[in-house]
């Protein structure tokens, strides 16, 4: 669950079709949302973390009025990049990011 503060995120090699955001996590941690609106699936690399609990929307296009399809992936493997479908907004929780802002109530 993503918590009211607010992270700075650097993406400089990110496309301009791919949107992420990071919150303080509400359990601790960090929550993410990446966000694709491309037609190509993107792969993105995270920070060192343990497990992630990934929620991941997909829609067939940028027209399309609702998510079509939603799957849920508990525990994945934190060592391995993270896939981001086309058209699709993917929340994830890593519960195990050391961040000190988060920490310190610093963003």
């Amino acid at each position: 669950r993503m918590g009211p503060a607010v992270l700075r995120v650097d993406a400089p090699t990110a496309p301009a079709t791919l949107s992420v955001f990071a919150h303080c996590g509400r359990k601790g941690g960090v929550a993410m949302l990446v966000v694709n609106v491309d037609a190509s699936r993107r792969v993105v690399s995270l920070p060192r973390h343990g497990s992630r609990e990934v929620l991941a929307l997909r829609a067939s296009s940028l027209e399309s009025p609702v998510f079509e399809e939603t799957t849920r992936a508990d525990a994945e493997d934190a060592r391995r990049p993270l896939a981001i479908a086309p058209f699709s907004a993917t929340f994830l929780e890593l519960s195990e990011l050391e961040n000190a802002p988060c920490r310190s109530g610093v963003t």
